[in-house]
C-alpha cells in the first residue's frame, strides 16, 4: 500500500514532510489522515464531512477542540464511520469540525483509534501497522535557516554524526558555503529624542561577503555582546541599498536625547534565504474546560434571539484567549521602567492596619494570588503603606494600599499630545 507522498518539489515545507500522514478512506473519499499520539480523540475536517453519505450519528457529551494557539471551539456532533486502511476496515468515532484541519491532512487518528485497534508505530520503519495491516509514510526533513544557516542531515543514517554540518544552502546552483554574520554600525551619527524610536542607517563591517545581496533580506538584531541598556534595537527585515548600508529601528529607552556615534556597533546582520511556513496543528482535549467563561453570567443577551445568542456565545469561545479568564492571565511589559517622581525623598511610612481575624485567611490567599501571578514581590522598601480589605457588591473583597501619603508627595506626570 502507498502513503501519502509529499511533492519532492516543496522538501523545503519540512513541516508538513515530516509528519505521519498516510492514505485512507472513509466511504467512497480518499483523504490523508494525520497519526497523532497525542490526540485522545479523532477529528475529522468539515470538507470531508460535507462529502460523506449516509452518516451515522452517534450522542456523546460536549466535546472542547482546542488548538495549539489555544482557540477552543466547542463541539456536540460526533459521527460512527468506518476507515479503510489498505483492505481493511475499523470502526472509527469521528469528532466533526467546523474547519479544515489542515492544507497536508484532513483526518487526526488519535490515540483511542490506535488503541482499540492495536495499532504499533514504528519509527524506525516510519510504519503503522497490526495484525491486519501495515502502512508506511515518507519521512525526509529540512530543517528552516535562521539568521543564515541551515542543518542538513541525513535521516537514513542518524549515527553517522560527523556528516552534519550547519551550511548555507545556494538555491541558484545548489552549492553550499559557510556564512558570517556581520556587525552593523552607525553610518553617520544620530541623535533619538527621549523615549522615542527612530531609523538609523547602519553600515556593514563585511558587505563583501558573498551572502549578503541587495536581492536578499537581512535580518537586524542587536549586538549581542552589547551591554548598553538604554536603548533596543527591533529584530527586523531591511535590505541593503548600493552604499551597503541598511535601515534599523532604534528605541531610546531613557528620558533624555541619545546620541549614536559614527562607526558605533549597535547590530548583527545577517542574511535570510528562504521562508518555511509552519503549520497549525489542531490537538484536542475532551470535557469542559474550567478555562472557559459561562458568558451568559458574564453579559445580557435578552435582547437578542436564539440564534444571535448563539452567534455570539461562538464568536465569544472563539476569541475567549484575548480575554483574561485569570488573574495569573494578565500580561505585563518590561520595555519601560517605571519611575515616581516625588517632592522629596524623604520615604511615607505607615502602620499596619489591623485586619478582622475572620479575613486574615482571605487577606493571605489574596496576597498569595497576586505574588503567585508577579503582579506584586516582596519588597525590603522603607516607604511602607498599609493594606485592607473592600468588600465588593457581589460580597467577596478586594485587596486595596492606602497610598494616600504617597499620592500627596507625587509630583503629576503631563506629556503632550503625539
Amino acid at each position: 500500500m502507498e502513503a501519502h507522498h509529499d511533492p519532492t518539489d516543496k522538501i523545503s515545507n519540512f513541516s508538513s514532510c515530516s509528519l505521519p500522514i498516510v492514505s485512507i478512506r472513509i466511504g467512497d473519499i480518499m483523504c490523508n489522515a494525520l497519526i497523532d499520539t497525542g490526540a485522545t480523540l479523532n477529528i475529522l475536517s468539515s470538507s470531508i464531512l460535507k462529502k460523506l453519505t449516509n452518516i451515522k450519528e452517534i450522542d456523546a457529551p460536549p466535546i472542547e477542540l482546542k488548538t495549539i494557539n489555544g482557540v477552543s471551539v466547542a463541539t456536540h456532533r460526533v459521527i460512527e464511520c468506518n476507515v479503510e486502511i489498505g483492505k481493511s476496515n475499523f470502526l472509527a468515532h469521528m469528532v466533526t469540525t467546523n474547519n479544515d484541519l489542515s492544507p497536508s491532512f484532513d483526518v487526526i487518528l488519535g490515540l483511542n483509534f490506535l488503541n482499540m485497534h492495536n495499532f504499533t508505530i514504528d519509527c524506525t520503519a516510519n510504519c503503522l501497522k497490526n495484525s491486519q495491516v501495515e502502512v508506511n509514510w515518507n519521512f525526509s526533513r529540512v530543517f528552516p535557516q535562521t539568521c543564515g544557516y541551515s542543518l542538513e542531515h541525513n535521516f537514513e543514517n542518524l549515527q553517522n554524526r560527523e556528516n552534519s554540518s550547519f551550511k548555507e544552502v545556494n538555491e541558484n546552483n545548489h552549492s553550499v558555503y559557510n556564512c558570517d554574520v556581520t556587525l552593523g554600525r552607525v553610518f553617520s551619527k544620530v541623535t533619538i529624542p527621549p523615549l522615542s524610536q527612530r531609523y538609523v542607517d547602519i553600515k556593514l563591517d563585511n558587505p563583501t561577503i558573498n551572502a549578503l545581496s541587495s536581492s536578499k533580506p537581512l535580518l537586524i538584531e542587536k549586538e549581542k555582546n552589547s551591554l548598553s541598556t538604554s536603548f533596543l534595537v527591533s529584530r527586523s527585515v531591511s535590505h541593503l541599498s548600493k552604499s551597503s548600508t541598511c535601515l534599523a529601528l532604534v528605541l531610546n529607552l531613557n528620558d533624555t536625547p541619545l546620541t549614536l556615534n559614527k562607526g558605533m556597533v549597535i547590530a548583527n546582520v545577517s542574511p535570510i534565504h528562504e521562508f518555511a511556513s509552519i503549520e497549525n496543528v489542531n490537538c484536542v482535549s475532551s470535557g469542559n474546560s474550567s478555562d472557559n467563561k459561562n458568558w451568559l453570567k458574564e453579559i445580557k443577551l435578552n435582547h437578542l434571539t436564539s440564534s444571535q445568542q448563539q452567534q455570539v456565545l461562538e464568536l465569544l469561545n472563539k476569541y475567549n484567549n484575548v480575554f483574561a479568564q485569570n488573574i495569573s492571565d494578565l500580561g505585563e511589559c518590561g520595555i519601560i521602567k517605571h519611575t515616581i517622581q516625588l517632592t522629596d525623598d524623604i520615604p511615607t511610612r505607615q502602620k499596619p492596619y489591623r485586619v478582622p481575624y475572620n479575613l486574615k485567611n482571605e487577606m493571605k490567599n489574596q496576597i498569595n494570588i497576586l505574588l503567585d501571578a508577579g503582579i506584586i514581590q516582596p519588597s525590603t522598601s522603607p516607604y511602607c503603606a498599609p493594606v485592607l480589605l473592600v468588600k465588593k457588591s457581589d460580597g467577596s473583597f478586594r485587596l486595596v494600599a492606602d497610598l494616600r501619603k504617597l499620592n500627596s508627595k507625587t509630583i503629576p506626570d503631563n506629556f503632550p499630545l503625539p
